[in-house]
Parts: C-alpha cells; sequence; structure tokens
C-alpha cells in the first residue's frame, strides 16, 4: 500500500501529494533526453505536477534558486493581459 504524503500547495492550488512522480518514469536504461521527455509526456497530469515539485531536488538545485524562479514570475504578470495575448502562441 503507498503512503501519500500531506497535501501541499503548487501555484496557489492544493494537492495532494502523490507518491513521487520520479519514480514512475522508466528512466532506468534510457539513452537519450528525447526518451526521457517522451516518458514524462506519458505521465497523467498529477504525476506531471509532482514531477515539476521533485525534480529540482533530483537535478541539485539548490531550494534557494528555486524560490527566486519562483518569485520572479510575478515580475511577467504585466504581460497578462489582452492585448499582448497575441504572444502567448509564440
Amino acid at each position: 500500500m503507498v503512503k501519500h504524503a500531506p497535501a501541499t500547495q503548487w501555484h496557489g492550488v492544493s494537492q495532494k501529494r502523490l507518491p513521487s512522480a520520479l519514480a514512475t518514469v522508466p528512466f532506468a536504461g534510457m539513452s537519450s533526453v528525447q526518451e526521457i521527455e517522451e516518458a514524462i509526456e506519458r505521465l497523467d497530469v498529477p504525476q506531471q505536477l509532482q514531477l515539476l515539485r521533485d525534480l529540482p531536488a533530483r537535478l541539485k538545485i539548490i531550494p534557494e534558486d528555486v524560490a527566486a524562479l519562483h518569485n520572479a514570475e510575478s515580475a511577467f504578470g504585466f504581460w497578462d493581459n489582452p492585448d499582448d495575448a497575441v504572444y502567448d502562441k509564440l
């Protein structure tokens, strides 16, 4: 039986923590980034969100850098408007 961790927040959305999504991606034996990308694309959305939360630690990105990236997102809020929506598809 798999135990689930407590709920967490991700971009303001409460999500029940799933077992590590990294454990569900069969990286062993993969020889290219493309194979890993294809495996990730086969994950369902909750597993992809969990992977997104777990990946910085697996890539050895320090928490301060992750926090800085998250804090920087608000700087781009200025561009979230109907006039600039045409650029969202570039």
